[in-house]
């Protein structure tokens, strides 16, 4: 009964997995199209930047002003998430949101 319990564990670990690691450039563009309000065709996802952890993908775009955001995506077997992006500084350092600052931006050190 353990081997049966190991195996099938496995199994769906495997394919979570696989499920962060099999997205388009276009699908992460589009994602990021809604969490930034710059137009698709404007943004580019930097080579180099996808990196997959079991079912959480975090990739950076580029805009044709050279920002660049840094993007979080989640997605299982059957579900998915819309991408989180922040604007990172020219250092690398998150960019902090000092207008609109709320409740919830204040609990994620945003303002």
């Amino acid at each position: 009964m353990k081997i049966f319990t190991l195996i099938a564990v496995s199994a769906m670990v495997s394919l979570v997995g696989c499920a962060s690691v099999n997205v388009s450039d276009e699908k992460l563009l589009d994602k990021a199209e809604t969490a930034t309000g710059i137009v698709q065709s404007n943004l580019t996802v930097v080579p180099g930047s996808k990196e997959a952890t079991a079912m959480h993908l975090y990739y950076k775009v580029q805009d044709k002003q050279s920002n660049v955001y840094k993007c979080y995506y989640m997605k299982a077997m059957f579900s998915e998430s819309d991408a989180l992006c922040t604007k990172l500084n020219a250092d690398g350092s998150e960019e902090k949101i000092s207008t609109n600052c709320n409740e919830l931006l204040k609990a994620a050190g945003k303002c």
